[in-house]
């Protein structure tokens, strides 16, 4: 079934390439079939990719986040997921021009990249609570960058109605109020997601038998990320801060995320793995093969010491 997984997933990169393809046409031509046979191109990839997701999992027996090709998977397939949400609502053909280029080029990098292993392909990551938890985390972030995406548009139509140039993108980009509701219920979703993923990440922690022990950095970035969120949305809701600032502050909040998510160490407890006495799971061994675990430089600190990994926390 892994590599039925790979192949769906394959398929579903050409799709979105093709869909982008399309995008740039209904730029150049203008044509409404044009659009409209790329949205249907991008909706296919969309459900192939998700496919694609479930059944890599069940061939490897893990969770769709057990390592870094499939963390970047999982989360481009969300941010694709409300991008069609979006597209269908509002009818905004255009909105595939943007968020496909960062769906294929993170979806390119992670093919081509070495894969990681990730703490939530163990115990640790199937646990209902914790998938929970992970879960919301990943659409706040997939969200976020809608509202980075958003933010973009919003600037480049600013720019055109400032400079008056009449571009190719000048009279499919929707109005600014349309960019700016958007940006803002993006926002809004977003932290709300964060919020409600944070608070069940903790209540799952204290429901733990045993506590990590000081101050995760994971955790404390997030806090930093939560924070920083609520301070850009309730100066928009307030309107002290509007328009370009605010897109530009989207922009800038998930270029701060990515680094956090790839960046910060998070400290996870050997005992919360699941794997007994600082072992090395024979399920960990069976998924990254136990040359990926000591070429990872990993096996002996699964061994002696607390496992020091990456989360979307």
């Amino acid at each position: 079934m892994y590599r039925v997984g790979l192949i769906l997933f394959h398929i579903g990169m050409v799709s979105y390439l093709a869909s982008l393809a399309h995008s740039i046409a209904y730029v150049l031509r203008g044509s409404e079939r044009v659009a409209t046979r790329g949205l249907g191109i991008a909706l296919g990839a969309l459900g192939l990719h998700g496919v694609s997701i479930v059944v890599v999992s069940i061939g490897q027996g893990t969770v769709p986040w057990a390592n870094s090709l499939q963390n970047i998977s999982f989360w481009c397939w969300v941010v694709v997921g409300i991008s069609a949400v979006v597209s269908l609502k509002l009818r905004l053909r255009i909105l595939w021009l943007f968020v496909l280029p960062l769906v294929v080029v993170l979806l390119f990098i992670a093919m081509t990249g070495q894969k990681s292993s990730s703490p939530y392909g163990e115990t640790v990551g199937q646990t209902f609570w914790a998938a929970l938890h992970i879960g919301l985390i990943f659409v706040a972030y997939a969200t976020f960058a809608f509202a980075a995406v958003t933010g973009f548009m919003y600037i480049l139509q600013s720019h055109y109605l400032k400079k008056k140039e009449m571009g190719e993108l000048y009279g499919k980009l929707p109005p600014l109020v349309i960019l700016d509701r958007l940006n803002y219920g993006s926002l809004l979703a977003g932290l709300a997601f964060l919020s409600v993923g944070l608070l069940v990440g903790f209540l799952w922690l204290a429901s733990l038998p045993e506590k990590p022990e000081g101050s995760d950095p994971k955790i404390v970035a997030a806090l930093v990320t939560w924070g920083a969120y609520l301070a850009v949305f309730l100066l928009r809701a307030t309107s002290f801060l509007r328009g370009k600032k605010v897109a530009w502050l989207s922009i800038v909040g998930i270029g701060v995320i990515v680094l956090s998510f790839l960046l910060v160490p998070h400290v996870i407890p050997k005992k919360l793995r699941g794997d007994g006495p600082g072992l090395v799971s024979e399920r960990t061994a069976e998924v990254f093969g136990p040359h990926e675990v000591a070429s990872a430089g990993m096996k002996h600190r699964l061994l002696e010491e607390p496992c020091i990994r990456h989360s979307t926390f």
